[in-house]
């Protein structure tokens, strides 16, 4: 495979991975910190979380992707594909989650992959 179709496969899969991040925590509540979430007993209702585990498994596949990608091609031409990821999160999150994304937002998103595009072509 490709090593661009691994960069977007792992793109895409740390863009799914948020999405189910969210929906486990907006389904377990806000918390007030690292310390509280390090307790014990919030760590196993983080853990228990079908949503949370399913965003961590789509992060861990991510990873190894991730990793074959770093084997074939440099670091520094890679990571800018990166960019896209908030494209794809932020119209997953419009989409799945109901979250509005402003102009100014769009406008940021759009403008961090204009970047991308010109670190990739440098």
């Amino acid at each position: 495979m490709s090593p661009y179709a691994l960069i977007f496969i792992s793109v895409v899969l740390g863009a799914v991975g948020q999405i189910f991040l969210k929906t486990g925590m907006g389904e377990l509540g806000a918390v007030n910190g690292v310390a509280e979430m390090l307790q014990p007993s919030e760590l196993i209702r983080l853990f228990s979380n079908k949503f949370i585990l399913l965003g961590f498994f789509n992060y861990g596949v991510a990873s190894l992707l991730w990793l074959a990608v770093l084997s074939k091609v440099d670091v520094s031409k890679a990571y800018p594909f990166l960019s896209f990821g908030y494209v794809i999160t932020a119209l997953l999150a419009t989409y799945y989650l109901k979250e509005t994304v402003t102009p100014y937002r769009w406008l940021g998103i759009f403008l961090m992959i204009i970047g991308g595009y010109f670190l990739f072509k440098s």
